[in-house]
């Protein structure tokens, strides 16, 4: 849209300017303003360029559209560094010209500068500025004086900034208005903005002002790569081209010597076609004119019987005639009948079907394509340590010149991820928002792996990568020391607290995982305490066997409730769903009991036996989000699944040691969709999603587990599982 405004070619011409002058009157800068997009243009030069203008007007540097603030080009900023290189020239003599008023238009010399308005004034409008205020308190000084400090520091960073309006000290910065205020602007212009304290904003800002360069860097840097990458390209473009060339040419000359041949061979059959058919013709003709010169004998012959032989004669010579003639009018001679158009003797027959399906294949048998240019993409190197089980992301950056436009497509990519024995590991290719691309993984074993990413089928910078996977040892260890024969446990997540049973000193145990030192206990009147949980109030709910009941206690110790019931035999695992229902597992009866919140049975799920759907020696159990009941199924070996009201739905993992196998499995937890089951006999936990597909296997190399117990997810993912053999609870993270 025209403004009226000068264009750039008026003002920013081929020739070499001065940084420090108008890019509008070619002069040192007088009241330069900072524009938006950072160039410096003498205010008067605005006025006079571009008058009262409303709209976006054309910076005179590089054109780009500049909104106007409200109150015209005077709701500019000031560009100080260009005022303070001026004030240093005058500090060191070196000022080329007169440096004139920049608070009126009487074209008058400096006398002074007011560090507070940032202007050079001359003898007037410093004596003004003296008298009136706001500005009787600003600190004025001589250019004199400023040209006889020898090479000193302009006084700038120390002294205090005064407010224009109610001329006091600036000392806080209102973060809603974004500007510099006085005590006095807090208590009425900016009553209950966000204020904070000047010099924390101005820390703020300088912290800012290291971050845009550090952008500017990181962006210096990406256009860098992304500059040499077209240098590249452009490098390799003539090559390409011959390259193209010379395929183009040996294609068309392979079709050419094709076409050609096609035409010889053609050609030769044309001739043999006319040579047959001219000595086909020739011989009927030959046959045709043999056949009429004996018809015109014999129809002479009969002539002359008619008109000299006498009756005897033409009777006894009759028959050999009608044989004759006979002979010769029925004899076949095979040639075509007349017809009123000709039809060619011989012709060049097209299959029009075939021609054009050729044709059509020609015009594609080749093409002329030009790539599309794909902005440079390399793989940033790992932060951090990869750990076998846990997830991990390697990024990818690509460096365009605009992200928006630049944005690959994720399927653009190809990633492979072999482990150290070559087989694949699953993986996932994302974009991010920042314009990035993850590609995430969960190792499976230790050691080396290797990571191909490609882009149209070639490498992308940094691919291959190769990395070290370490083993997935526990981050944590809590309550070493203070435990005898702990069994089951259970994270409170919103406190990060664990409550972990000893059997054997008949207590729970309270840890904290922000302090391992900070342990607390209570003891109980009954052992062979088992499994421990929370119930919806957040109180313990415990399994014990030497009673054969399940307990409520708060957690300060305190009994709430006891659930006794006479088919209890021997009470293992407990778990809460949703409905404050209280289950329990039962090793001897080899079932589930439901009991509501008060301690009434409402049902009893399973039975014992070898069936699919039946139990033997069951030990721990879980809900998962879905409320299905999964049980550590010990006896058979697995883990028996069934529906929150008792159906039979699976059984997860097949017996043995090993990836996915179970032997002995106790302790047991879900979350994020997966399942956390303890094997005391391989002292590992294996990991299944609730349907029963295996994950992972965690198995800490470092700090082995030792008959692994009870386990419980903490809020942050973590897995807290019971190490009966080492007496403690180790913390993993997985999730």
């Amino acid at each position: 849209m025209d403004n009226g405004v000068n264009s750039e070619s008026e003002y920013n011409t081929d020739d070499e300017l001065d940084e420090h002058a108008c890019p509008v009157c070619k002069s040192r800068f007088k009241k330069p303003k900072f524009l938006p997009c950072l160039h410096t243009v003498c205010r008067d030069c605005l006025v006079k360029v571009y008058g009262g203008r409303r709209g976006p007007i054309n910076c005179p540097v590089c054109s780009e559209k500049v909104p106007i603030p409200s109150n015209g080009v005077d709701g500019f900023p000031y560009n100080v560094l260009e005022i303070r290189r001026e004030i240093r020239s005058v500090r060191e003599g070196q000022e080329s010209e007169e440096i004139m008023c920049q608070n009126c238009s009487d074209e008058s010399c400096a006398e002074s500068w007011c560090h507070q308005c940032s202007l050079f004034l001359c003898e007037k409008c410093s004596d003004a500025h003296k008298r009136l205020a706001p500005y009787n308190r600003h600190m004025q000084e001589t250019l004199a004086g400023i040209r006889e400090k020898d090479g000193g520091q302009l006084n700038e960073a120390k002294r205090d900034i005064m407010c224009r309006k109610h001329r006091l000290t600036i000392d806080r910065f209102c973060r809603r208005c974004n500007i510099s205020i006085c005590q006095k602007c807090t208590i009425k212009d900016h009553h209950g903005h966000d204020t904070i304290r000047f010099d924390m904003a101005v820390k703020h800002h300088r912290e800012n002002i290291l971050k845009i360069q550090h952008i500017m860097d990181n962006r210096s840097k990406a256009l860098s790569k992304q500059q040499n990458h077209i240098s590249d390209e452009r490098n390799h473009l003539d090559y390409d081209k011959v390259v193209a060339e010379r395929r183009l040419e040996r294609l068309f000359d392979d079709l050419s010597r094709s076409l050609q041949q096609q035409r010889t061979r053609m050609k030769v059959k044309l001739d043999a076609a006319y040579r047959l058919k001219e000595e086909n013709l020739e011989n009927k003709e030959r046959e045709i004119v043999e056949t009429l010169t004996k018809l015109d004998f014999a129809r002479d012959l009969t002539n002359d019987i008619m008109h000299e032989a006498n009756d005897t004669e033409v009777v006894a010579m009759l028959g050999q005639v009608e044989a004759r003639t006979a002979l010769l009018v029925e004899r076949r001679l095979e040639v075509s009948p007349t017809q009123s158009r000709r039809e060619p003797s011989i012709e060049f027959a097209e299959d029009r079907t075939k021609y054009a399906i050729f044709h059509d294949s020609l015009s594609n048998v080749a093409d002329i394509k030009s790539s599309t240019y794909i902005p440079p993409t390399v793989i940033e190197p790992l932060e951090g340590t990869v750990v076998c089980g846990q997830r991990s992301n390697v990024t990818m950056v690509s460096f365009g010149e605009n992200p928006k436009i630049d944005k690959l497509n994720v399927h653009a990519f190809r990633a492979e991820l072999r482990d150290p024995d070559t087989i694949a590991v699953p993986n996932r290719l994302q974009s991010t928002k920042t314009g990035t691309y993850l590609c995430s993984f969960r190792p499976q074993i230790k050691g080396v792996h290797q990571l191909n990413i490609k882009m149209s089928g070639r490498h992308i910078k940094g691919s291959p990568m190769k990395f070290e996977v370490t083993s997935n040892n526990p981050m944590l260890t809590v309550g070493d020391g203070k435990l005898s024969e702990p069994n089951g446990v259970v994270v409170n997540r919103r406190t990060g607290t664990l409550y972990v049973t000893d059997s054997r000193d008949k207590k729970v145990v309270t840890l904290s995982l922000d302090d391992p030192d900070d342990i607390s206990e209570f003891n109980l009147p009954f052992g062979q305490l088992y499994d421990i949980t929370l119930d919806h109030d957040g109180n313990l709910v415990l399994s014990e066997q030497e009673t054969n009941s399940v307990h409520i206690y708060s957690t300060d110790g305190e009994k709430l409730l006891t659930v006794e019931n006479d088919q209890m035999r021997k009470p293992v695992g407990v778990a809460v769903d949703r409905e404050s229902n209280i289950l329990v597992a039962d090793n001897e009866a080899n079932c589930i009991f439901v009991f509501d919140r008060r301690g009434g049975l409402l049902q009893r799920i399973g039975s014992g036996g070898d069936k699919p759907d039946q139990l033997k020696d069951i030990s721990f159990i879980a809900l998962d989000r879905a409320g299905n009941i999964h049980v550590s199924n010990t006896g058979h070996q697995r883990i028996t699944v069934y529906t929150g009201i008792g159906n039979f739905l699976r059984n997860i993992s097949v017996s043995g040691h090993g990836r996915g196998k179970l032997t002995n499995p106790t302790g047991i937890a879900s979350a994020s969709g997966l399942l956390f089951v303890a094997d005391d006999a391989d002292d590992v936990i294996q990991i299944y999603t609730t349907e029963g597909a295996f994950v992972a296997k965690l198995d800490s190399e470092d700090d082995v587990l030792s008959g692994p117990q009870g386990v419980s997810i903490t809020g942050d993912g973590s897995i807290a599982v019971v190490d009966r053999g080492n007496q403690c609870v180790k913390m993993y993270q997985y999730i």
